[in-house]
């Protein structure tokens, strides 16, 4: 079974997530926003990203802000 929880930031989704697990040791917490951040540290992402986007790399990183809008 897959749960899918989402939500605007704040809106508890850690909280619950977190509750869920302590319920059970076979429940896992994918956090796909760690996911995300680790990703756009890997060198061949960053590229293909900036170069796709147009983006500037700042610091040898993606203005995620700018990624976003």
């Amino acid at each position: 079974m897959l749960i899918t929880i989402t939500g605007p930031s704040g809106s508890g989704k850690s909280t619950i997530s977190n509750y869920l697990c302590s319920l059970n040791k076979n429940i896992v917490h994918l956090n796909i926003d760690s996911v995300g951040h680790k990703a756009l540290e890997m060198p061949n992402i960053k590229k293909r990203i900036s170069k796709k986007l147009g983006l500037q790399l700042k610091d040898g990183k993606i203005n995620r802000k700018e990624l976003g809008d």
